[in-house]
């Protein structure tokens, strides 16, 4: 399960064009690498498929990876890894409509997903795409505004993605009048960080593919935006990313993600990392800062 909050702003008076927030929920124990600038692409690494879930391009496009919850049954074992679709993305020169468009020719070989692309125009704004292979098999234009995208089908939202939505609302007026990048990242992680379940929700239980009162205990934690399972269950949100351009083409990117996974995970110690840089037009980043916090 992930979650990603997007906002896209056509008005040139407002300080960002762009305001990104993703949750990544995986298994503690699978090895990932941080986010690192790697041949061109901000973004951290899924060690064991080699693959990520969120890249960004030094001229400011952005590829975001969301599974699509299915039965467990349903699932192909040896089906290709999803995690290559933003480096696929983000490496090629053709639009992400021309991306998506030649992705929908294979996309029932994977398992589910939802493929977010997002471009600037000739406006100098940006644009968002979708494709999503399972329950619907569609290719969404999202117009300027927010957006909350989770493991259904955009036009099949689970209930944590509107709840979701209500709070991104909120503190886009907030962020927006941010003093800071320090500020802005606050504002969100405390959406990122919201645990109440959104539950009942018919539409997780209908893609989990069970309904019996145990399973919906089970299921109950993954209704939440950030998700926790009791500890001996070591699965949950364990890395948030924020990627933020202002008008003049600034561009800030923050990830905060569990640097160990400890058998308490509640206290387990997180690891930040902030990268700014100013978005090129071509094959190079104008200028770029890292720091740890």
């Amino acid at each position: 399960m992930c979650i990603s909050f997007v906002h896209i702003s056509s008005d040139p008076c407002s300080k960002y064009k762009l305001i990104v927030l993703s949750n990544r929920d995986e298994v503690f124990e699978r090895p990932a690498l941080s986010a690192a600038w790697r041949q061109g692409i901000l973004g951290g690494v899924d060690v064991q498929a080699g693959g990520t879930w969120l890249g960004v391009s030094e001229d400011g496009r952005v590829g975001i990876l969301l599974s699509i919850t299915q039965p467990e049954g349903t699932k192909n074992p040896k089906a290709p890894s999803r995690g290559d679709m933003p480096y696929d993305y983000l490496k090629q020169c053709n639009s992400a409509n021309e991306f998506l468009n030649s992705l929908k020719t294979r996309a029932d070989k994977y398992n589910g997903f939802q493929f977010l692309c997002l471009e600037r125009n000739e406006k100098d704004t940006y644009e968002m795409s979708s494709l999503t292979n399972l329950f619907v098999d569609k290719h969404f234009f999202l117009t300027p505004g927010t957006h909350v995208i989770s493991n259904s089908p955009i036009d099949k939202p689970l209930q944590k993605t509107i709840h979701g939505k209500r709070l991104f609302e909120d503190v886009v007026p907030q962020v927006q009048q941010a003093s800071s990048a320090d500020e802005v990242i606050e504002i969100l992680l405390k959406v990122a960080n919201d645990q109440r379940r959104c539950m009942p929700d018919d539409q997780l239980v209908k893609q989990v593919g069970r309904a019996s009162p145990l399973f919906n205990d089970l299921v109950a934690p993954l209704s939440a935006i950030f998700v926790r399972f009791p500890s001996n269950f070591r699965y949950g949100t364990r890395t948030h990313t924020v990627f933020v351009v202002d008008q003049q083409n600034n561009a800030t990117f923050f990830e905060k993600r569990i640097e160990q996974p400890t058998e308490d995970i509640e206290n387990a110690a997180w690891k930040c990392e902030k990268f700014t840089f100013k978005l090129s037009n071509k094959d190079h980043v104008k200028h770029e800062i890292t720091s740890n916090c």
